[in-house]
């Protein structure tokens, strides 16, 4: 029944050439089962024919197989011994041509694995570098970094030192003089001239100009006064003191980020 169906489904396609051989190989076994083994030899034959024009040739080793049997049952041992070397020779060949697929195919393999690990390994030292870089360049800002604020450090200590040191130097002179400053005492700026001789020598170099006034100003700022205190003991407003310091910049070349007081400090250091 099942033949009959398979039958009737390849007459309507022409072009169904490996079914047909397939078909027509197991209704040779149908027929060989049923004894009938000059019918089952015609279909085996269509079957090979089908094959080798379709060049479908992995079964046809098979089918010289069931030809050679079905050969024998027909008694014809010059036919059975044809079909059984040819089988033998067919699938020889086949075989030899199997083994060099998968030779091949075992080559491509290994040559892909060791593409694979020649490319992971690149990718590794590639990582391994990137990341030795990148952990050069975080040391070296780090590096960096600490040491722009050890100079920062190293320069704020030095100017408290500066500063310990030159309060240190007040003397009992200066002590005179600032009660003199706080007295509004004439005789204070001829005393702080005794004084600082080399100071006034400074302030003369870079303005001849300066007054006797301005330099007693000066002194005041030298000394440590605050601008309410000039302003207190030298009898003037706050906004005066002020005024005055922004003339003596002018005067002096002092930038406006510059203390007066540091200025004067480090000019009489020097």
């Amino acid at each position: 029944m099942y033949f009959s169906r398979a039958f009737s489904l390849l007459e309507k396609k022409d072009y169904w050439d490996s079914q047909r051989a397939i078909t027509y190989f197991y209704y040779g076994n149908f027929l060989f089962e049923k004894q009938d083994y000059s019918q089952a030899l015609d279909y085996y034959i269509k079957s090979v024919e089908i094959l080798k024009k379709t060049q479908r040739i992995y079964p046809v080793p098979v089918l010289y197989q069931a030809i050679a049997k079905t050969y024998k049952k027909l008694n014809n041992s010059s036919k059975e011994k044809d079909y059984l070397e040819k089988y033998a020779k067919l699938n020889d060949s086949l075989e030899k041509v199997w083994d060099e697929s998968i030779n091949t195919s075992l080559d491509k393999m290994i040559q892909e694995k060791e593409k694979n690990d020649i490319e992971k390994k690149h990718s590794t030292i590639i990582y391994n570098v990137t990341v030795f870089v990148l952990l050069g360049v975080i040391v070296l800002v780090y590096w960096v970094y600490q040491k722009r604020i050890t100079k920062k450090r190293k320069i704020i200590e030095e100017k408290e030192l500066e500063t310990e040191s030159l309060m240190k130097k007040m003397s009992a002179n200066d002590e005179r003089l600032v009660f003199l400053a706080k007295k509004n005492d004439p005789l204070f700026f001829n005393e702080y001239q005794s004084a600082y001789p080399e100071l006034i020598e400074k302030l003369f170099e870079i303005n001849p100009k300066l007054s006797a006034n301005e330099l007693s100003f000066c002194a005041m700022i030298q000394l440590g006064f605050s601008s309410k205190e000039i302003a207190q003991y030298g009898f003037m407003q706050h906004r005066s003191v002020q005024t005055k310091k922004n003339r003596l910049r002018k005067k002096l070349n002092i930038p406006s980020d510059v203390d007066l007081y540091f200025f004067l400090q480090n000019l009489n250091s020097k």
